[in-house]
């Protein structure tokens, strides 16, 4: 897959202000660290498609949430791509990005368990990070389907 103007897309992420008082950050780093939210945010949308299922709600809300999960879990290949400059397939990075997934996956539905904690509570708190990548997961995925549809 031909991902040149992806690559340029990915470094978007790099104007994304890092909460690090660290030496300076190389852009692989930076590109890292987004990477990693991505990540986060796979499993936390993961966990809430899994929650709204069990709830019984509307399958439309459940596919949107499913299809954050996917979003950013090819978001993450993509950035994790890019600072490694590999010629990888993007599937090859998914266990990766699994292992950093399922524990904010397990916090969220852990999350749920807890009487004191609401809905309304996770969705601003807990996925803010998330709420602030999305914008940037819409870029790259439809960088992705552009790149795809041109071959």
């Amino acid at each position: 897959m031909k991902l040149n103007s992806v690559y340029i897309l990915a470094f978007i992420c790099l104007l994304i202000p890092q909460a690090s008082n660290a030496s300076e950050p190389t852009n692989s780093d930076n590109l890292m660290k987004t990477a990693d939210s991505f990540s986060a945010c796979s499993g936390k949308y993961a966990a809430l498609a899994e929650q709204f299922e069990k709830e019984g709600m509307a399958k439309e809300i459940i596919d949107n949430f499913k299809g954050n999960m996917r979003g950013s879990k090819m978001a993450a290949a993509v950035l994790i791509k890019a600072a490694r400059d590999e010629k990888k397939n993007l599937q090859e990075y998914y266990p990766y990005i699994d292992s950093i997934a399922y524990p904010y996956k397990n916090k969220i539905a852990l999350s749920f368990l807890d009487p004191s904690v609401s809905l309304e509570n996770i969705l601003t708190e807990e996925m803010a990070v998330c709420t602030k990548l999305n914008p940037l997961q819409a870029k790259i995925i439809k960088e992705l389907r552009r790149e795809e549809h041109l071959k």
